[in-house]
């Protein structure tokens, strides 16, 4: 009876101290994955400029040479990828301003939880960025536009942007990952079959 008393005493001890512990990490852990700040919108504010003075110039290029130019689709194509890409970016920022998406938590940063999704998207507008910046270098050799040239230029700022916006999300979405207690720490390799 008392080596019985004894290991339930121990069971006791030893499930409130683990209940314990687990709960404070849970708490931190979970203050973590709610409150980490990714990076500031003001990231993607700032990547909307660049591509709102980029399409500028590519309007003004296709006002120009979009209809009797050498290469007339070029500057059009430019202006068609710049809208898009422009539209993706309002997605995105209106997408973060939702109270479901954290921005009723703080509208300032954007948390750990949505940098996946924010990765994924501006890998998809990196892609269309090339081509535009495709469609404004033909512009530039075929018509020796000055403003395609600089919607080129502009578009090599923003793709800049893109990829500092990807590195501080992908970075973000891993930081739990690295940093919560919770994680394992070899996480299950994909097979071929999955």
């Amino acid at each position: 009876m008392k080596k019985s008393l004894s290991i339930s005493l121990f069971m006791l001890i030893f499930t409130g101290l683990f209940l314990t512990k687990c709960t404070n990490v849970s708490r931190t852990a979970s203050k973590s994955y709610d409150q980490f700040d990714c990076f500031s919108p003001s990231e993607l504010d700032m990547l909307e400029n660049h591509i709102t003075e980029s399409l500028r110039f590519a309007e003004r290029d296709k006002t120009q040479f979009g209809v009797t130019g050498a290469y007339a689709s070029a500057p059009n194509d430019n202006v068609r990828m710049l809208k898009e890409i422009l539209g993706e970016v309002h997605n995105i920022i209106n997408h973060l301003k939702k109270p479901s998406n954290g921005g009723d938590k703080n509208p300032n940063k954007i948390i750990f939880s949505e940098a996946s999704w924010v990765y994924d998207s501006m890998n998809k507008i990196s892609k269309k960025m090339g081509s535009a910046a495709h469609w404004a270098r033909i512009s530039t050799v075929y018509h020796k536009s000055a403003d395609a040239q600089k919607s080129f230029q502009i578009t090599m700022i923003a793709f800049q942007q893109v990829v500092k916006i990807m590195d501080m999300a992908g970075n973000c979405y891993m930081w739990p990952y690295m940093n919560n207690p919770h994680v394992p720490e070899e996480l299950p390799q994909k097979t071929n079959n999955q």
